[in-house]
Formats: structure tokens, C-alpha cells, sequence
């Protein structure tokens, strides 16, 4: 599982990559952003390919915790970008969300099945 640090500016979090299965990236967000603008740019589809982004927590028994879940899947070529941030209600975005960023947690990407989905996603972390 890849772990990445909150860093300021645009962040690649996961490379451009044909993607099969599900997988997570951990991250610690010790500058306590507030929120993020996260993309994820697919480039190539093949079949019915079809995934979905979510933000998870630790729940403190060793499990993990959906914060936050994309209202619609990605399931063809696209850039589809989300606007995470405290009271945000607005803005050009695929999806705007009003929740807060946690200090710890990860970045899950649950494929339906094994179809190949080639993207990659970056994010912004906001103050």
C-alpha cells in the first residue's frame, strides 16, 4: 500500500497506470489542510471498466471508515474532479463535498471488477 505526506501545491498521488484491481494510498496530513481538490484523469478504458473514489478513516479497531465516497462512479475516459473542503456547496467541479480532511487517512479506489481503467489522480490540499 502506498503512503504519501500532505504537501503543498499539486500533488500526483498515484501515476498513470492500467488498473485492474482495488488499492488504497495512506496519507498523513500533518499541516492540517482543510480540504482538497482531487482529480483523477482516466485515459484508456477497456470493457465496462468502473471505479470508485472514496476517503476512508481509521476506525480504531483496525478497519477503515468511509468519510467521504464519489456520488457516481468513473467508468469511461474523463477528468473528473472533486472539491472536498469545509461548507464548500459551489464550484465547477464533478462533485463538491463539505466535509473536512482528516489528520490520517487513505484514498481507496474500489473497481467493480477487473476491467482496466488507465488514469491517474493528483489532488491539491487547501488551507
Amino acid at each position: 500500500m502506498a503512503s504519501i505526506k500532505a504537501m503543498p501545491g499539486v500533488q500526483t498521488i498515484y501515476a498513470l497506470t492500467a488498473t485492474t484491481a482495488t488499492h488504497s494510498i495512506n496519507f498523513t496530513n500533518a499541516a492540517n489542510y482543510k480540504g482538497i481538490i482531487l482529480i483523477v484523469e482516466s485515459t484508456a478504458e477497456t470493457d465496462t471498466a468502473v471505479v470508485t473514489p472514496a476517503i476512508e478513516v481509521p476506525d480504531g479497531n483496525g478497519g477503515w471508515e468511509a468519510i467521504w465516497t464519489a456520488a457516481v462512479a468513473i467508468s469511461s475516459v474523463a477528468t473528473t474532479d472533486y472539491l472536498i473542503y469545509p461548507g464548500a456547496t459551489d464550484g465547477n467541479f464533478t462533485e463538491v463535498d463539505g466535509s473536512i480532511m482528516p489528520r490520517v487517512g487513505r484514498f481507496t479506489f474500489t473497481h467493480a471488477d477487473a476491467d482496466s481503467l488507465t488514469y491517474t489522480v493528483t489532488c491539491q490540499w487547501l488551507k
